[in-house]
């Protein structure tokens, strides 16, 4: 066979199974407030990903979004990382987000 007779194979896909997997990418693998993986929710959400987003903070510590929100909310937090008690500040302004 030459190499050109390749070409005259033609190829009908009947069916694809595509399978993907996606990750969020942190030094940590879990909210240091609620300790679940951050693959998964917080304790909030019915679903993880986009409408479970991560928080960064400016010390470098992360957190589900919605989890951050409430702990700065209460009053005994004082607006502190729950892990290493720096003032809390998003790297990105990311604050402002209510999902």
């Amino acid at each position: 066979m030459a190499n050109n007779d390749a070409a005259d194979f033609d190829v009908k896909i009947i069916k694809w199974n595509v399978v993907a997997f996606w990750k969020w990418i942190a030094s940590e693998e879990e909210c240091g407030i609620c300790r679940f993986e951050f693959e998964a929710c917080c304790p909030d959400c019915r679903l993880p990903g986009e409408s479970c987003p991560m928080a960064e903070g400016k010390c470098h510590h992360y957190f589900h979004l919605h989890c951050i929100q409430k702990w700065i909310k209460n009053v005994q937090s004082k607006r502190k990382c729950p892990l290493c008690r720096q003032d809390w500040s998003y790297v990105e302004d990311s604050s402002e987000i209510v999902l």
